[in-house]
């Protein structure tokens, strides 16, 4: 009888649940855990259930929120809009969910002392330079968008 390994790139240690081993299992229940809060922090603007303690990370949060209600507000209707065109809308919906997973990160080493001038918000730039794009009628990537 053949004994099947993890799934997972490279790891031959055997399965525990869903064709992974437990390590990565759990590392794919976190990963899970923290795109669930992100997004309730989204529609939310609350981490864990309080308000964002710093401000710098609140008002993005804020302004992340916005970009949110515009994205989900454009996929449910299937209308684009100038700022938001409708087949850019699934990927930003993406983009502030990612964004969020930083912030609530970022939220979380603040609660366990770290101080705010160490937080690093890896895709940041990334996403607001996306959102920039959209705004100046470019496509996300910063290309031109074709009329037509």
């Amino acid at each position: 009888m053949h004994k099947k390994a993890c799934r997972a790139a490279g790891c031959t240690a055997p399965l525990h649940l869903a064709e992974l081993c437990a390590t990565h299992y759990n590392e794919h229940e976190e990963r899970a855990r923290l795109r669930d809060t992100a997004v309730s922090t989204l529609h939310s603007g609350l981490i864990d259930g309080d308000m964002v303690g710093d401000e710098s990370l609140r008002h993005g949060l804020d302004a992340l929120c916005r970009k949110w209600q515009t994205a989900c507000f454009v996929v449910q209707m299937e209308q684009g809009t100038a700022p938001m065109p409708l087949d850019e809308a699934d990927f930003a919906v993406e983009w502030c969910i990612t964004l969020a997973e930083d912030i609530v990160k970022a939220q979380r080493q603040l609660s366990n002392g770290m101080p705010a001038a160490q937080l690093h918000l890896p895709n940041h730039d990334w996403v607001w330079e996306r959102f920039r794009n959209l705004e100046a009628g470019l496509r996300s990537n910063g290309t031109p968008r074709s009329i037509g």
